[in-house]
Parts: C-alpha cells; structure tokens; sequence
C-alpha cells in the first residue's frame, strides 16, 4: 500500500520484496509530478499478478560491459522485474571446457558477483546452459567435433558420454560460480538432427532425447535446485519426432518446470493450446513470451513495438488467468553462433518496460497511451510528435537532436535513435541497389546520359556522407553499453556489405561515358 497526503509518503508492505516496489512506484511518481512540481493525494493497493516476472539476458550475440550489465539489472528491479534468464553460452570462461569462451568473457567471479548485486535488489537469476542442441558455439571447436551427433556442430549426440560429462561440468561451474538460484535452465529445444548417428540409428528419437535430458534434469536436480526446460519437444512443434513419441517425452515435464515459449510471429497465434494439457498432466509451466529477436528479420536494429505488445500482453493475461508461476519475457541478441546480432537489449526498453507492466498487471495494456507514457516516465521526453512515433521507430527513424532525453537515460536514448536511424540507411541501400540494377547494362556499355549519371553519383554520395555518419553514431552509442567485439561484429553485419556495393558502383561509373 503507498499513501501520499500532507507532504509525505507511507509505504506499508508484507516483505522487502514488496517494500521495494511501493519504493519503485513512488519514484514514477516523483518522475512526473502535477504542473505544481506535486505528487497529488493518493492512495495505492497494488500487487503482482504473476510471481516471477522475468526478463531474458542474452548475452551471445551482444554482450554488456559488466559495468552496464549491472546497471541494465538495476533498471528492471525498478520497474519490478524480479527474474533474470541470463544466456551464457560462450559468455563466461569455463575450466571445463578450454578454448570455448570468447575473448572478453566474463569470469566466474564476475558472474557471481552479479548475482550478488541481482539478490540485493530482489532478482533470482536462472542460468541458461544448453544440454542438446544449439551448442554450435562449443562443437564448432576442433577439440570437441568427436561429440557431435553425426557431424553437425549443432547439436551434441545424445548418447554421446564425453558430451554429457562436458555438459554437467560446465552446469556445474555455473552453479557454482552463482550458487543463490533456486532454478538452472536446460535448453533442450530443437534438437532438429535427432537419430542421425550410427548409434542413435539404433533407438527411436523419443528414446534418445528422453535418455540425454533426463540425466541432465537429474544432475541440476542433484544440485538442489529446480530444472527449467523448453516445452517445444513436448507438443512437436517443428515435427522432429512422430506425435506418438513426443508424446512419450511429457514424463520430463513432471520432474522440470516447463517453459511454453510462443513469440506470435508476424502479430499471429497468439494462442497458448497445450498450456491447459500441460497444467492437467500435473506440470508446472512458466510462459515465455517474445520481446525482441523474434523477426520479422534476424538482424532487425529494434522490435516491432505493437506486434511484441500484443504477444507479451496476452502470455502476461494468460499466465495470470491460469495461475502460472512465472512468465519470462525473451529477447534473443543471436539465433545462432553463425547469425548475426540481433537487436542489442538496450535499445529495446520499449519492449521490456512494457512487458513488466503487463506481468504486474496480468493483462494487455493498450500499447500507445503506454508507449507515451513510457517516452515520458523512462526518457523525459516532451516533444508530442516524437511521443507518437516511439511505437514505430523500428521502421521510421528518430532524431536524437530534435528531443533530448532527461540527463539520466540520455545515452539510452541516443541508442534507441542511432538504431532507429539505421531503417533509413537500409532504405537507402536499396535505392543504391535499385539505381544499379536499372542502369547496369547502360553504365557497362558507357551509354548512360549524363543527367543519369549525375542521379546516380549524387545518390552515392549521399549514401556515403549517410554512411559514415551512422557508423560513428551507432558505434559510440553502442560502445557506452557493450564490449568492443559486439561493436565490431554489430557494424560488420550492418555495413559491412555497403563497402561491396560502393566499390563496384564506383568501378561502373568511373567506365562510364557518354556516347
């Protein structure tokens, strides 16, 4: 309960946890004051619809500073997130498996103090070590090719006991590295090669897949803490087995708590069918919606605010109604080890404050009075029109100039809008593009009227200054929140194809003459 009234605050709460969210609540509210610089006379009951509200930190394709990742943990305890999913794959320096972490990555001590700094402001983290597939960033490695199944780097062979030693050791370390959680995530989704292998030849899918994550559920469950897995294997979501031995797999969902992820791709299925089958069997299920990294591109620069809204607005209705645990929101920075990044988590705070909001809420909250309240609240901002255009930034850009952002989100606010500016550099990519496939056969044979030419040369020009103008933007804005690899490896998939382009346009035109 939080009353305000006669020049004061009184914050009355049943636990710390809760105590800080009166805390939390208050501080909005002395964000926006009434025109008098007041918080008015009030009185506010409020409490969480679902219990764990998590939000998911990956960290393969854009990994955070330490300093940043700390403070990234911070803004959602203030906005009541009280979960972390944090995706380690090569992301942290294991004993047990050399040569697997990146250059950069973290040490266990490091992990282990931001857990430390997550407990002290009421988030559990969860980490996340896949036990199956997507382990491409481990089997890619020369050293460790003899644990594939049937030679794909992809994904480990499930009767392979080298890969399942490899696997206990890294979860352990993690463990222990973060020895707090009550929960450790096994992955175990997609293992799209199942029964490729001589050996696995030998058994059923069903068979294989149930032998390898029952032992890996055992080995979390052995170290005191609850097994979290994803559900997509369960209901045969990518047909990866007969229905019949999908079905066979549900045991595992009894001794792990089931996370059911649907990202409503494209604004789309928006329905959750197997949750009430999951719940009857006797399952525990957390929800697992799609903040960012869900499409419609794999390298988009930010999400489609109005399409995430409506998937993480209805899971976060949903998991209220059927009384789930938990709801953790994902957003994926890679797919894969061979992907390029995603969107970098801190540029989508549209995504992941609406998402908090609507699992305290337990509903769908209307997206652009939310967003408008959100530019206001989180950025500071005034300015009308940029207010109505945050919910489509990912496709329309936005100057940072034209409405600075309060003092203490300003470099945020500079990432959202140097991302958001990359829409009209793709846009005008492909005018480039569009020029040199029109005039390709006129320019080669010198046969282009000047007037022509000088179109072209004025649009190459302009997408040069434009170029090397948003480069320096993103890489600063980029480079306040994560390490220098991510920077590299974000402009590279960027630009990168823009030095192609240039080059051989710049060869047509230099031939080119009039006849």
């Amino acid at each position: 309960m939080l009353r305000v009234s006669d020049g004061s605050a009184w914050i009355r709460a049943h636990d710390g946890p809760g105590l800080w969210y009166g805390l939390a609540t208050l501080a909005q509210l002395l964000r926006r004051p009434d025109k008098q610089g007041c918080v008015p006379a009030l009185e506010i009951h409020d409490w969480p619809a679902v219990m764990l509200r998590g939000i998911h930190l990956d960290m393969k394709g854009c990994q955070p500073k330490f300093a940043a990742m700390i403070d990234f943990a911070r803004v959602l305890a203030s906005h009541k997130i009280n979960m972390i999913l944090l995706e380690i794959e090569d992301r942290m320096v294991f004993r047990s498996a050399p040569g697997v972490a990146v250059r950069g990555a973290f040490s266990a001590a490091e992990l282990g103090r931001f857990e430390e700094e997550c407990r002290s402001l009421f988030i559990e983290v969860v980490p996340k070590v896949q036990c199956l597939a997507h382990v491409d960033y481990i089997l890619k490695h020369e050293r460790y090719r003899t644990m594939r199944e049937a030679g794909h780097p992809y994904q480990y062979c499930p009767r392979n006991e080298a890969g399942l030693a490899l696997w206990k050791a890294m979860a352990s370390e993690v463990m222990e590295a973060m020895p707090a959680g009550r929960y450790f995530h096994i992955g175990a989704d997609e293992p799209a090669n199942l029964g490729e292998c001589r050996i696995c030849r030998r058994h059923s899918k069903a068979d294989s897949y149930i032998y390898r994550v029952r032992r890996c559920i055992e080995h979390v469950a052995n170290h005191g803490r609850r097994p979290v897995m994803w559900d997509d294997i369960l209901r045969n979501l990518h047909r990866h087995m007969t229905d019949d031995e999908a079905r066979r797999t549900w045991d595992l969902g009894r001794n792990a708590i089931l996370m059911y992820w649907a990202y409503g791709y494209g604004g789309a299925n928006n329905e959750f069918p197997f949750l009430p089958p999951y719940l009857d069997a006797g399952m525990e299920v957390w929800g697992a919606s799609g903040a960012s990294g869900c499409g419609p591109s794999w390298n988009q620069d930010l999400p489609p605010f109005r399409e995430r809204a409506l998937n993480m607005g209805v899971w976060s209705e949903t998991a209220a109604r059927f009384g789930l645990s938990g709801l953790v929101h994902t957003g994926w920075t890679k797919i894969a080890s061979a992907d390029p990044p995603a969107e970098p988590q801190e540029g989508c705070w549209t995504t992941i404050l609406y998402g908090a909001d609507a699992a305290w809420a337990g509903r769908h909250i209307e997206a652009e009075p939310w967003m408008e309240k959100m530019g206001k609240v989180f950025w500071g901002l005034e300015d009308v029109s940029t207010l109505s255009s945050l919910a489509d930034a990912h496709e329309r850009p936005i100057c940072a100039e034209s409405a600075p952002a309060a003092a203490s989100q300003r470099e945020r606010w500079e990432l959202f809008c140097a991302l958001s500016g990359l829409a009209a550099h793709r846009k005008e990519r492909q005018r480039l593009i569009d020029d040199w496939q029109m005039y390709r056969a006129a320019l080669r044979a010198g046969k282009l009227p000047d007037y022509r030419l000088a179109m072209v040369r004025s649009h190459l020009d302009a997408f040069e200054r434009a170029r090397r103008s948003r480069m320096r933007a993103v890489a600063a804005a980029l480079g306040r929140f994560y390490t220098p690899a991510t920077v590299s490896s974000y402009l590279e998939s960027r630009f990168g194809i823009d030095e192609e382009i240039i080059a051989r346009l710049k060869t047509l035109l230099k031939r080119s003459s009039v006849k």
